[in-house]
Order: structure tokens, then C-alpha cells, then sequence
């Protein structure tokens, strides 16, 4: 007589998945994700009515921040609670986070802050913004490769890539594909924060505050995002460089291969810019 195996259960099947984060397919990491949403769905409602916004988002925030990113300070996952834990740690380092908790409005200092780049202070950054507004605008329009001075000139001996897949890189991540299929959920307000508010140099297109962005589009806890996008940071150099790495700029920075500190200025500001590029070409309405 044959005996059919037991299914496991959604805590073994859990823990499974959640020791094998290095291999999974995608398939199994929407399986991951679906489990851990079951998991947490109906804790820490009291810390989440503090923070603002919904369980949803913080529950994809904590999936997005400490079970995607694999490092060496992941914690081992022995039974479900130790997730509901993790979880609430998470939920309480973002209440202490006077940067990350909402609830806590921008201030004019914020707002101007989070119109700017952690590497914005490269002397030589106003001239590099105009070659490359000059060559990308030819490049992206009407590519030629009859010019002397081109974009895949500078990208080539800055960053050690070619144009082609720099633009690439930077349209997935707008739109949350390939590698960036998991920012897909946010692909609409990334676009809208760099195309609207913090790209526009403001004479081709005037800058819009994020309260006003908010408001227009019902886009919830949004300074929150703002930081989660990397375009507010705190004012002090290390911990901004480290809320940066963080984000999701620093995060796209990291996965061309830029180093994130104060000696890449120059490849950091040329990538981001490039970002900034493709996405004012590509957010047409405000």
C-alpha cells in the first residue's frame, strides 16, 4: 500500500525557503513572500498606527530590507516567531529613525535637502551636467557615433561601461524590471519623485514638492519614500553616505559597480545623473 507523503507545513515550508534565499527561483521567492506576508499580516497593528501608513507597506519594506538583501548579518530563521521578532525590531528601528519614521513632516530644510545629491559638491559638477544634458539629448534622440566627444567616451573611461548598458540599467530600474522586478510595486512613484521633484534643474521643468506630488497622486507616507529612494538623507556626511548605500539609488549605484563614498563622487555623479536623464525623458506628465 502506498503512502502519500505528507505536504509540509507553511512554517517548515517557511523555514525551507528562507535557508535557500541564495538559490531561489522566482517562483519560490513569490512563495517566500506570500508566507512572510501571511506570517506578519496581523502583528504589531500598535507600532504601525505610531509609524503611519499602511501594514501592507511595512510588511513589503521589511521583505524588501532584510529578506532580499543577503549579507552576512541575516539572521538564521529557526521557527516562525523568530520572523514575528525580527519583524517587530524592524517595526521599532524605524520609530527611532527620525529619519524614516512617518509622521514626522519635512521640514523647509528637509525639502531643500531632498532636492539635492550626496555628491553634489564636486566642483566641476555644473560643467559635467551640461556636456552630458548636450550629448545625452543627441544620444537619446538621435543616436550617432560621429561626434568626437561622445557620452560613451566619458561613461566608458569613468565608469568602465558602455552607454547602451547604462541606459538599459537605469530604464529597469524606473520601471522595476530584471533585478529590479521587486521595486515594481513602486515604479510609478520612483518615476514621479526623480522625474517631477528631484531631477528637474528648473529650466526645462520646475521642480514639484513631494507634499504636493503627495496630494496630487495619493502617494502615502511620502517622505518616507523619499528616503527609501535615497533623495533625503541626514545632513551629517556618514550618516548620509550610509542611509545613501541604503536606498534605492545607492542600492542601483552598487549594482553597476560604483563604490559609494567620498573618493567616487565623480563615477556617482555621473551615473545618477544619467538616471536623472532617462527619467525626465520618460515622466511626460506631472
Amino acid at each position: 500500500m502506498t503512502t502519500t507523503p505528507t505536504p509540509p507545513t507553511d512554517e517548515a515550508r517557511l523555514l525551507d525557503l528562507w535557508r535557500r534565499r541564495p538559490t531561489l527561483t522566482e517562483p519560490e521567492w513569490h512563495a517566500l513572500y506570500t508566507l512572510v506576508s501571511a506570517t506578519l499580516a496581523n502583528r504589531n497593528a500598535d507600532l504601525i498606527a505610531r509609524l503611519g501608513g499602511t501594514r501592507e507597506e511595512y510588511i513589503q519594506d521589511f521583505f524588501e530590507d532584510k529578506v532580499l538583501m543577503l549579507n552576512q548579518n541575516n539572521q538564521e530563521l529557526y521557527h516562525r516567531g523568530a520572523l514575528a521578532f525580527y519583524y517587530e525590531r524592524y517595526l521599532i528601528s524605524r520609530l527611532r529613525d527620525p529619519y524614516i519614521k512617518h509622521g514626522l513632516a519635512p521640514t523647509e530644510d528637509d525639502e531643500e535637502q531632498s532636492a539635492t545629491d550626496p555628491t553634489d559638491d564636486i566642483e566641476d559638477e555644473s560643467t559635467l551636467r551640461r556636456q552630458l544634458s548636450d550629448w545625452l539629448a543627441l544620444e537619446l534622440d538621435s543616436p550617432t557615433t560621429e561626434t568626437a566627444a561622445t557620452p560613451q567616451t566619458l561613461i566608458a573611461e569613468t565608469l568602465a561601461l558602455d552607454l547602451e548598458h547604462l541606459l538599459t540599467a537605469a530604464q529597469d530600474f524606473l520601471h522595476g524590471r530584471g533585478d529590479w522586478a521587486h521595486l515594481a510595486p513602486d515604479s510609478d512613484w520612483i518615476r514621479l519623485y526623480l522625474g517631477c521633484h528631484f531631477c528637474p534643474d528648473g529650466e526645462t521643468r520646475a521642480s514639484i514638492s513631494l507634499n504636493t506630488l503627495a496630494r496630487r497622486h495619493s502617494i502615502p507616507s511620502y517622505h518616507t519614500r523619499a528616503v527609501k529612494l535615497g533623495i533625503t538623507v541626514p545632513k551629517q556626511q556618514d550618516a548620509a553616505l550610509t542611509a545613501f548605500r541604503r536606498s534605492y539609488r545607492g542600492q542601483w549605484l552598487l549594482a553597476l559597480g560604483v563604490e559609494v563614498d567620498p573618493e567616487h563622487q565623480l563615477e556617482m555623479t555621473l551615473a545618477l545623473k544619467i538616471l536623472c536623464f532617462v527619467a525626465l525623458k520618460q515622466q511626460e506628465s506631472c
